[in-house]
C-alpha cells in the first residue's frame, strides 16, 4: 500500500492529488508517477467526439496524464468520509488504469483558476470558473456538441453555451431550497412543512420556544451564503423561467410589494422578518460558515437557506447525518410551489490538447457526468436524465422547477450598477442590518427600486 501524496503549494494553496498513488490501489491499477507517455491503439482518434465514446468499452488501453481542476477543495484529501475524489478515481482507474489524473483545487477557486486559464498553462479538465463569460468559452475550451446533437439526453446543459455549441457539461443540477434538521423541527411539534412565509415564521417561532436550536442561521459573516436568498427571489418567489434575464431588466421597479405575497419583495421581506423577530443567530456578524455545518448536524441549528449542493456537507459534518433533510422555499404562487434548478460548476476540456489528452479528458468527463453518481452523491438532480434522483429531494415531489440561464450582460450591468442581486452579498447584508437596527424595510426596498429605475432610464 502506497502513501497518498498531497502537496500544499505556495501562494494559491493549491492541493494536488496524484491518482496513481491512491491508498488501496492494486498494482494492476497503479501508474508510474511522472510517466508522461501517451499510448493508445492504432485507431485514428483525432476526430472522436464526446458522443462517440462508450464508457468502459472504448479506448481502455489509453495511457496518458491529465490535470483536473475542481472547485471542491473539500473532496481532495482521502478521509473516512464517502464520495471524495480518491474514491471516484479508484473507481475510474479500475476501468481506465492507465489514465493518470492529477486533481487540484484552490482556496479562491474562481480567482486563482481564472488567472491560470488566462496564462494558458492550467491543465486539461476544469470546473469552469464563474468569471468566464460565455462569449469567451471558445477561447479556452473544446466544444462537446451542439444543443441539437445532444438530443433529450441531459438536464440543463444550456449554462455554458455559445452560438448553440455546448462548451461545459454540468457537474450536477442544484435545486434551491432550505437545508433543515428534521429532528429539530419534529421536536418543535412541526408535522407539515411550511408553504408560505407566514407558516415559516410560525414554525421558526415554535423551534425557538420549544427547542434550544437557532431557528434560522443566516451565515452573514461569510457573505456568499446570503446570495442564496437572491436565487429564491428570481426562482421560487416568481415561478417563471429566466425571470432574472427576461423580466428584471425590463421592470423599472422590481422590488415592489405584490398583492399576492410573491416576488422578490416577499423573499427579502421574509429574511428581514426572521431577523427582526429574533429567529436567527444572536449575532449574525459573528456567524461561522465552517462551524455551522457541525451545528446543524448536531441539532443546534434548525435550518439554513442553501442550495442542494450543501446537503452532503451538512450530513457528513457529524454523527447525525440522517437528521439532515431538504425542503422547498416557503412561497406559494396560486397554490403551487416552485424551485430554481440550475447547473453547478460545469466541466470544460482545454482547447488545443494533443489527441490522446483530449480523448482521455472526454472519457474522464463522461465518467464524472454519466457514471460516477457524483451528482447523486451531492444531492443534485442528475445531469443524465436516465440516472437516479436522490431520495433527499422527495420533499420536492409536486414542486415545479424553473430555470435561469447564465446571467446576461444586460442584467449584470444593471445589477452591478445598482443593488447587486446575484452579484454580491452587500444588499442582503443591508437587509439583515436594517432588521437588527429596526430600520424600515420598505424604505430599503424603495431605495433599491429608485436605483434600478434610474439605471434603466439612463440607458433609454
Amino acid at each position: 500500500m502506497q502513501k497518498q501524496k498531497v502537496i500544499d503549494m505556495k501562494k494559491n494553496l493549491m492541493i494536488v492529488l496524484l491518482c496513481c498513488l491512491l491508498t488501496g490501489c492494486s498494482s494492476k491499477s497503479d501508474v508510474t508517477s511522472g510517466n508522461q507517455t501517451a499510448v493508445t491503439s492504432d485507431k485514428d482518434i483525432s476526430n472522436i467526439s464526446y458522443l462517440d465514446i462508450t464508457y468502459g468499452k472504448d479506448y481502455t488501453d489509453l495511457q496518458t496524464d491529465i490535470i483536473f481542476l475542481t472547485s471542491r477543495s473539500d473532496l481532495i484529501v482521502d478521509t473516512e468520509a464517502p464520495f471524495e475524489f480518491p474514491d471516484y478515481l479508484r473507481e475510474f482507474n479500475a476501468v481506465y488504469p492507465n489514465i493518470n489524473v492529477f486533481v487540484e483545487s484552490a482556496t479562491d477557486y474562481d480567482f486563482d483558476i481564472g488567472n491560470r486559464l488566462v496564462s494558458g498553462n492550467w491543465g486539461e479538465v476544469c470546473s469552469i470558473p464563474g468569471g468566464v463569460q460565455n462569449s469567451e468559452l471558445v477561447n479556452y475550451f473544446e466544444p462537446y456538441f451542439t444543443i441539437e446533437e445532444s438530443g433529450d439526453k441531459y438536464h440543463a446543459i444550456d449554462s455554458k453555451v455559445y452560438d448553440n455549441i455546448v462548451y461545459g457539461l454540468p457537474s450536477g443540477i442544484d435545486v434551491q431550497g432550505i437545508v433543515y434538521n428534521k429532528k429539530v423541527w419534529s421536536d418543535a411539534g412541526i408535522t407539515e412543512l411550511p408553504k408560505t412565509p407566514e407558516q415559516f415564521l410560525t414554525d421558526l417561532q415554535l423551534i425557538k420556544d420549544k427547542t434550544d436550536a437557532i431557528p434560522l442561521y443566516t451565515n452573514y459573516s461569510a457573505g456568499w451564503p446570503l446570495v442564496n436568498w437572491d436565487f429564491q427571489a428570481v426562482g421560487s418567489g416568481v415561478g417563471v423561467d429566466n425571470y432574472m434575464n427576461d423580466v428584471m431588466p425590463k421592470t423599472k421597479r422590481p422590488f415592489v410589494e405584490q398583492a399576492d405575497g410573491t416576488g422578490p419583495y416577499a423573499v427579502y421581506k421574509l429574511l428581514y422578518d426572521c431577523v427582526s423577530s429574533g429567529l436567527v443567530e444572536e449575532d449574525p456578524h459573528s456567524s461561522s460558515w465552517e462551524l455551522c455545518k457541525g451545528r446543524i448536524n448536531n441539532g443546534e441549528i434548525g435550518c439554513m437557506v442553501l442550495g442542494s449542493w450543501a446537503i452532503s456537507q451538512m450530513q457528513t459534518a457529524g454523527e447525525h447525518g440522517d437528521d439532515i433533510s431538504y425542503m422547498p422555499f416557503p412561497i406559494s404562487i396560486q397554490g403551487k410551489q416552485y424551485a430554481l434548478a440550475s447547473s453547478n460548476y460545469c466541466y470544460g476540456i482545454g482547447k488545443g490538447l494533443s489527441d490522446e489528452k483530449r480523448l482521455a479528458s472526454m472519457i474522464f468527463v463522461k465518467y464524472l457526468v454519466e457514471e460516477s453518481k457524483y451528482d447523486f452523491n451531492n444531492s443534485s438532480i442528475p445531469v443524465l436524465k436516465t440516472n437516479e434522483y436522490p431520495d433527499i429531494l422527495d420533499n420536492f415531489d409536486g414542486v415545479n422547477f424553473v430555470t435561469n440561464s447564465t446571467i446576461s450582460e444586460e442584467f449584470e450591468k444593471i445589477s452591478r450598477a445598482t443593488v447587486g442581486v446575484n452579484y454580491d452579498s452587500k444588499h442582503l447584508e443591508n437587509v439583515v442590518d436594517a432588521a437588527i437596527s429596526g430600520n424600515s424595510f420598505d424604505e430599503l426596498m424603495n431605495s433599491w427600486n429608485d436605483a434600478w429605475e434610474a439605471e434603466l432610464l439612463s440607458e433609454e
